[in-house]
């Protein structure tokens, strides 16, 4: 799939069945809606019932707005990914995500793979243990 860029967050896909997502910046409503349908095709381009799998590079001055909670809810629901691989969070990046991760597993009771890494090769190397390419 062609690479897209919303905002200063970049989505493309890494082999086959990998979203690759380098997240810089507020993500907010536009980026989530955006990553969505950027699965969602991704999905589709691969039969409809396919796992996808995320690979996310995080940056030093990311945040969640609060525009953007809902959609990652619903993103989480609608297409969720088989495992997330995290790369490069600072601390507070990392405690961030883990509270709107444990806030989206009580509103949907959705349980995803999810785990951070200090590189991209350890993420990838996890990623390929359960089933990306």
């Amino acid at each position: 799939m062609e690479a897209k860029i919303v905002g200063r967050t970049r989505l493309a896909t890494v082999g086959s069945n990998t979203l690759h997502l380098q997240w810089h910046g507020d993500i907010g409503a536009a980026e989530v809606t955006a990553i969505e349908a950027y699965s969602a095709a991704l999905r589709q381009e691969l039969g409809g019932d396919a796992q996808v799998y995320a690979l996310v590079e995080i940056g030093d001055d990311v945040g969640i707005s609060r525009d953007a909670r809902p959609g990652i809810g619903t993103l989480a629901r609608e297409q969720p990914w088989a495992a997330t691989a995290l790369v490069g969070a600072r601390y507070e990046v990392k405690v961030l995500i883990e509270l709107t991760l444990n806030a989206t597993r009580l509103l949907t009771k959705a349980v995803h793979d999810v785990a951070f890494f200090d590189t991209n090769a350890e993420a990838r190397a996890w990623l390929a243990e359960r089933g990306a390419c």
